[in-house]
């Protein structure tokens, strides 16, 4: 028997590995599960990620399959990236909160559909919500990766108000009372941070006691001491 870091959830799995070969050996193990409890696997879909800044390309086999090793996957809706960056989910979230602020602007401008406060709780409730899904991981990225994320939101005010390029990002958001995407990240990063501190239930508050260097948790120390 070999124990296996594992992630599941309905039909997905994810094996972890710090190490080519523990993986190796890890992969093994679930083909002997699969094939003892009548399970087979997806190999078309099995994918393998390297997690480091310049990923070494591996030779993937399991059981005859060639296994892809990729430089991104989307997991739950979440685009990951070997090198850790978060540039492609940005431009994921980015890409779908923007297909759908289109459609509430293409509505808005129909024949009575002039109404600027329902228009805004349409944005809040779907096209922001696609570019927050997932995005306080990325609590520790650089700026740049949440400026598709701004323009989404600063592009859907400026055409219900009608408003030119000039008028600067900020006078648009006092006026329909919105604050910045990255503000909305920071504060959902604090209260995931409040509850792993003020509420230790299950497994994710055991993170606060890893010696692991979290660089998303030195990310939410640095806001809270810019804030005082």
């Amino acid at each position: 028997d070999r124990n296996i870091a594992i992630l599941l959830y309905a039909d997905d799995a994810v094996i972890l590995s710090r190490t080519p070969v523990g993986l190796k050996r890890a992969l093994r193990a679930l083909l002997q599960y699969c094939n003892n409890n009548n399970l087979s696997i997806n190999y078309e879909k099995t994918k393998i990620m390297a997690f480091a800044k310049k990923p070494k390309l591996h030779s993937w086999y399991l059981d005859g399959h060639k296994i892809e090793q990729v430089n991104t996957f989307k997991y739950l809706g979440v685009v990951f990236q070997a090198n850790g960056s978060r540039k492609a989910h940005g431009e994921h979230a980015a890409a779908l909160g923007q297909r759908s602020a289109s459609t509430i602007i293409n509505f808005f401008h129909t024949k009575g559909g002039h109404y600027v406060p329902a228009a805004i709780r349409l944005f809040v409730a779907k096209s922001l919500a696609q570019l927050l899904y997932g995005s306080f991981l990325g609590l520790s990225a650089s700026v740049s990766c949440f400026i598709p994320l701004e323009t989404v939101q600063s592009k859907f005010i400026r055409s219900i108000l009608q408003m030119p390029r000039c008028v600067p990002n900020a006078l648009l958001r006092l006026e329909t009372g919105l604050i910045k995407v990255e503000a909305r990240i920071c504060i959902a990063s604090l209260n995931i941070w409040l509850k792993f501190n003020r509420f230790p239930q299950g497994l994710a508050p055991l993170i606060l006691q890893d010696t692991f260097s979290s660089t998303w948790i030195k990310a939410v120390e640095s806001n809270l001491h810019k804030l005082g």
